[in-house]
C-alpha cells in the first residue's frame, strides 16, 4: 500500500509525515524554510524568518481559536475566525 506524506505545522516548524504510520520522517524549522526562501527566491534572511514567524503566529492563534471553540461545541464560520485573528479578538 502505497502511504501518503502530509506536512503538519507544529510551534517548531513543518513536520513531513507518514500518514499511514504517523511517523515525523523530517522536521523543517522556520530557519531551515528561511534558508531555502533565502536561496531559492534571493530573499534576505532575516526578512524571510521574520515572515515565517508572523505566520506561524498567524497559524497559533486560528488553531487556538478552533480549539477553544471546540472545546465550548461551538462552530463558527471561517469568515468570523478570520475576522477575528486579523484583529486579534478573543471569544
Amino acid at each position: 500500500m502505497d502511504s501518503e506524506v502530509k506536512l503538519a505545522l507544529t510551534k517548531e516548524g513543518v513536520q513531513v509525515v507518514d500518514s499511514q504510520t504517523f511517523k515525523v520522517l523530517a522536521v523543517f524549522t522556520i530557519e531551515d524554510i528561511a534558508e531555502i526562501l533565502e536561496f531559492r527566491y534571493a530573499i534576505p534572511w532575516n526578512k524571510s524568518k521574520s515572515i515565517l514567524e508572523e505566520i506561524m503566529y498567524i497559524l497559533e492563534d486560528i488553531e487556538e481559536l478552533y480549539e477553544k471553540l471546540k472545546a465550548e461545541g461551538k462552530m463558527l464560520s471561517k469568515e468570523i475566525i478570520e475576522d477575528h485573528v486579523k484583529k486579534r479578538k478573543t471569544f
